[in-house]
């Protein structure tokens, strides 16, 4: 909630990795964006996701998105997943 006061910043994106879970947080403060819709979009189908255009969380199960062997390895299938999946239901092009 702090980055999204910050100027020139309209969303914030985080998340954390819990007991196998990856725990998606968003929050946003431009009136076009609906971060609710988006996590559903992106995260709804591998987990849960919800909540309003201002506030929305997504929890995911790792085994999910594939598999990795080291908590290093988890955090950069997590990062990779997190950023692919927001950015695609986003509809803003990313690489890779």
């Amino acid at each position: 909630e702090f980055l999204v006061r910050l100027e020139c910043v309209d969303a914030a994106v985080v998340f954390g990795i819990l007991r196998g879970d990856l725990f998606i947080s968003a929050r946003a403060n431009a009136p076009s964006l609906d971060m609710g819709r988006l996590l559903r979009i992106a995260f709804g189908r591998a987990g849960s996701a919800g909540g309003h255009a201002a506030s929305a969380g997504a929890r995911v199960p790792l085994e999910v998105l594939g598999r990795a062997q080291t908590d290093e390895s988890r955090s950069e299938l997590a990062m990779r997943a997190v950023r692919r999946l927001y950015l695609r239901a986003a509809n803003i092009p990313c690489e890779g």
